[in-house]
Order: structure tokens, then C-alpha cells, then sequence
């Protein structure tokens, strides 16, 4: 990490905090909460909106190394087109905190925000090492939107625990600033920094337990500047892994976002649709607890960001080793919670195991801590109903 992006990154914490607790206090008086679930230990309801503190600190930093750092200045339009971009996909997330959007309304404002994206000349017209030649203008509008929707939408997803989205956020961040430095983009690096500084800034008042949410304002647009700084890092490697870099950058989001996929497809559900299975809600279920969960999954999301960082220098015939972490986690949790959704496996003939005694002189102390800790799925509905629904639902707006 160089000068610039230290300072960047110092700075955004300062402001980001400072930012946090202003919108902690407005929120409060206005009375623009949401109702904290049981399993999050909260005392009472808690502010949302903290996403206006991020995005503020981004702008304003952006804005004020342009007036400083000459870098900027071939880049002009494409950093218009991320600023106009981001501002819609901000407000589409501020919109639906305060008032839900139907699904269809809001995958298409976001997918506007990835056509002038397109537009700004920021875009995926290459997929290497999958197909190195550029591709063909409406493929490469076609995959850039998809992309954006994606990557977007996977941090948006795993906002469902205190401090699990912008954690994750805050060591993708990192993880980008390592390899634009690596690359020689020292201006993209600045940007991930003062991203990585706001979400510092902000986690300290995040993590469990929680005194402010992040909101869909906060992870939609965490997420936009992520599949932004995503599509430049892949434009801008010259590593033949490519379009993996970014993608195990985004390890956590993009997996649990798969996951999510793909059990919704077996359960025969709209993929849009809210439920209470995520990672973060298996590890709870397990009897971790909530900080307990969030650290195991930002060990997840290190081990990916410490692989794309090690792929930049790992030689062509290799690259293909890139994909086996994300498949043997992938294996794992799905082993591990998603067993019961595939009624082929459940056919398959078991030995019937005796059924245990309770000893006489066993502990009810014991007893009621091991039966504490299985959490039936139906609990966990009413206990984890995905924050995306729960909070929204409790949240209370007033025009005092």
C-alpha cells in the first residue's frame, strides 16, 4: 500500500465514523429503525440507513483526491458514468428501506446502472482465460449487466447478520487495493482504500451487537462499487486467470449467492426469493454464536482474498487450481446444510441407529444446553426471518 492509499484509507475510518454516529442520532429522532431479532441480543430497535455514511464518504473522498491526484484526469468520463451509476443504485437501495420495491422494478434499475456502466466504457468485453479475444458488443452489454446484477445483488444477500456484509466488504476492499498496487493502478487502489476506510469506520458500529444497520442503501451500493472495481481489475490484470481474480476476491458473497441459487432452484422457489438458510443462518443454527459466525466467515472471505492475491503471479498451468477452494467449501456447506433438499440422497437406504437412554444420573443442566443448541429450521425462521424481510417489516417511519 502506498502514501495515497494509507492516507485514503485513514481518513475515510475518520469520516466514516464521524458520518456514523450523525446518521445513528438522525435516524433515531426520526425514528427510522428496524426491530432487532432475538438471536442478535439487540436492547431495543436499531437505526438503519448507516449505508448514507458510506456512501457520503466515498463520494466526498473520490471527489476531493480528484482536486489532488493528476491520475484522474484520462479518466473523466468513466468516473461519471460510476458516480451517475452508483447514485441511482444508492437511491434504489434508500427507496426500498423506506418503501418496499417490487423485485422486477428494482433487478432493473440496477441492470440500468450496469448499462451506463457499459456506456462509461467500463465493461467486460473479455472473459479470460475462458475466451481472451473480445467479445462481441451485445455479448459484452449483456455479461457487463450481469455482472453488475451479480455482484451487487451477493452483497446485498449476506446482509443478514451484525457486521457480516461491510466485514466482508472491508477485506474485499482490501484485497482489490493489494492487487491494484501489485498492478500498477495506483488511482483504483486509492478508490478501494477510501472504500476500505469508510467501511472500517462504519464496522466498529456494526458488529455484533449492532447499534446501526447498513440497509439496502448501504449494501446495493457496496456492492455496485465492487462490481465496478471488479470489471477494472479484470480489464486491467494482466494475469491469464482473469475474470477469477475478482470473483475469489468476492469469495463469501458470490458463493453464498450460488448456494442460494441453487437451493431455491431445488425447492422449485423464485431465486429472489427471501429465506432463512443462508451460511451465516447454518452457523447459527449449528450454536455459534452471532460474532462467532461473522469471524468464521471473514476467515472465508480472507482465505479467498489471500488466493486471488497469490493467483496474479501463479504461471498460466496452474490457474485452473484456482477454482478448487471455492468448489471444496462449496462441497462443504452444501454437505453440511443442504442435504435435505435433494430428495435423491434422502432415498438412500440408512441402518436404523438404536435410540439412547438418557442416563439416570445425567445432568439437566446438560441436557437442556445440548437440546438449546438444535435449532429447528421452523424456529430459525421465525428467529432468522432474512433480515431483507424482518426488518423491513418492523421498520418504523415517522414524519416528526
Amino acid at each position: 500500500m502506498n502514501t495515497w492509499s494509507a492516507c485514503a484509507l485513514i481518513v475515510g475510518l475518520a469520516l466514516a465514523s464521524a458520518l456514523t454516529v450523525l446518521v445513528k442520532r438522525i435516524a433515531l429522532r426520526r425514528n427510522w429503525v428496524g426491530q432487532a431479532m432475538p438471536h442478535h441480543f439487540h436492547d431495543g430497535p436499531v437505526p438503519r440507513l448507516g449505508g448514507i455514511s458510506i456512501f457520503v464518504t466515498v463520494l466526498i473522498l473520490v471527489l476531493a483526491s480528484m482536486l489532488v491526484y493528476r491520475g484522474w484526469l484520462p479518466y473523466a468520463w468513466q468516473i461519471f458514468s460510476v458516480f451517475f451509476a452508483g447514485t441511482i443504485v444508492f437511491g434504489v437501495g434508500l427507496w426500498d428501506d423506506f418503501s418496499p420495491i417490487p423485485p422486477l422494478l428494482k433487478a432493473s434499475l440496477e441492470a440500468l446502472a450496469g448499462v451506463i456502466l457499459y456506456l462509461g466504457n467500463i465493461r467486460l468485453d473479455a472473459l479470460p482465460p475462458l475466451f481472451n479475444g473480445p467479445l462481441p458488443g451485445p455479448v459484452s452489454l449483456l455479461l457487463t449487466v450481469i455482472w453488475v446484477l451479480g455482484i451487487t445483488n451477493a452483497f446485498n444477500l449476506i446482509d443478514g447478520l451484525d457486521g457480516l456484509a461491510a466485514g466482508s466488504a472491508l477485506i474485499s476492499s482490501a484485497t482489490l487495493t493489494l492487487l491494484f498496487t501489485i498492478s500498477g493502478h495506483t488511482e483504483l487502489a486509492l478508490v478501494s482504500s477510501i472504500l476500505a476506510g469508510a467501511l472500517l469506520g462504519f464496522l466498529k458500529f456494526n458488529f455484533s451487537p449492532a447499534v446501526i444497520f447498513l440497509g439496502d442503501c448501504g449494501s446495493l451500493f457496496i456492492g455496485f462499487v465492487m462490481s465496478t472495481l471488479g470489471l477494472l481489475l479484470i480489464r486491467g490484470t494482466t494475469s491469464p486467470a482473469g475474470i477469477i481474480i475478482p470473483m475469489l476476491a468476492f469469495g463469501l458473497p458470490v458463493l453464498d449467492t450460488a448456494l442460494a441459487i441453487v437451493r431455491r432452484i431445488l425447492k422449485k422457489q423464485p431465486i429472489y426469493m427471501p429465506d432463512c438458510e443462508h451460511m451465516h443462518h447454518k452457523l447459527v443454527a449449528r450454536g455459534l454464536s452471532a460474532p462467532s459466525s461473522a469471524l468464521a466467515l471473514y476467515a472465508i472471505s480472507a482465505f479467498f482474498g489471500v488466493i486471488s492475491v497469490l493467483l496474479v503471479s501463479v504461471p498460466t498451468h496452474y490457474v485452473l487450481l484456482s477454482t478448487l477452494p471455492l468448489g471444496c467449501v462449496a462441497g462443504c456447506f452444501v454437505g453440511f446444510g443442504y442435504y435435505k433438499h435433494i430428495p435423491e440422497l434422502q432415498q438412500i437406504n440408512k441402518p436404523a441407529e438404536p435410540q439412547r437412554q438418557q442416563p439416570v444420573n445425567a445432568s439437566p443442566h446438560r441436557a437442556s444446553r445440548k437440546n438449546a443448541a438444535r435449532i429447528d429450521i421452523q424456529e430459525l425462521d421465525e428467529v432468522l426471518v432474512g433480515r431483507h424481510d424482518s426488518q423491513r417489516a418492523g421498520v418504523a417511519f415517522s414524519d416528526d
